[in-house]
């Protein structure tokens, strides 16, 4: 073979060398891209997990808030932040009587209630603030505010301080349309920065005989009853 003969041998070789490491690049290339497409894969698929994560919580939080605040019957006692509430009577009626021999004719809720202060300073109730009475359609009422007279003086506990440690007893009257029904009654934690609070479900009160004095056994079995309907 001739210098020309070994000179040709030696480009072809050098050629093939150069195409086989050509294609070797191509799929090292091809590898690395295809690692790089399963790595945005698991991040696409954690990130969705993450967003899942995120949207339930999300989920969970507004159906508790929602679902609003506990319910609790008359009788009971429901603790919100460092204060206590029992309903210890709720019914309706269409008389106030006084001891003065004084009445008052219309449509009542009236409430008897004990309120006990575990802060560790003074508490002074107000019942626009601190009592909310809704129907069932949502409309809400304020206090009555010529029912004082038939409030014993020592149930009416409104703006007057109660000390740490103190439970008082007090009562607040309703003034309400005839067709008024399907009552609940919110209590709150008589804090001005909170929020917490806890709703009574009274249902449609029935009847009830007003007791000046105290609270009436049977308005207060029939309340606890239809509440329970």
């Amino acid at each position: 073979m001739g210098c020309l003969g070994i000179f040709g041998l030696l480009v072809v070789l050098i050629i093939a060398v150069a195409a086989c490491g050509g294609d070797g690049g191509d799929e090292t290339a091809g590898g690395g891209g295809g690692g790089g497409g399963q790595q945005d894969q698991q991040a696409q698929q954690d990130q969705g997990q993450r967003n899942e994560g995120q949207q339930g919580q999300g989920q969970e939080q507004q159906s508790q808030e929602q679902q609003g605040p506990e319910l609790y019957l008359v009788g009971e006692t429901a603790k919100v932040g460092n204060v206590e509430w029992t309903l210890t009577d709720a019914y309706y009626t269409q008389q106030l009587k006084s001891n003065f021999g004084t009445q008052k004719r219309g449509n009542f809720v009236v409430v008897d209630f004990t309120f006990t202060n575990n802060r560790d300073e003074e508490v002074t109730l107000d019942p626009e603030l601190h009592l909310t009475l809704k129907d069932g359609t949502g409309r809400e009422f304020g206090t009555d505010p010529d029912a004082f007279e038939f409030v014993p003086t020592r149930l009416n506990i409104f703006l007057e301080p109660v000390n740490p440690g103190i439970s008082q007893d007090g009562r607040v009257v309703y003034e309400v349309p005839a067709d008024a029904e399907g009552f609940t009654l919110t209590v709150d934690d008589a804090e001005l920065m909170e929020d917490k609070s806890a709703r009574y479900e009274l249902g449609n009160l029935r009847p009830g005989t007003f007791n000046f004095n105290s609270a009436s056994p049977a308005a207060t079995a029939t309340a606890t009853a239809t509440a329970r309907q």
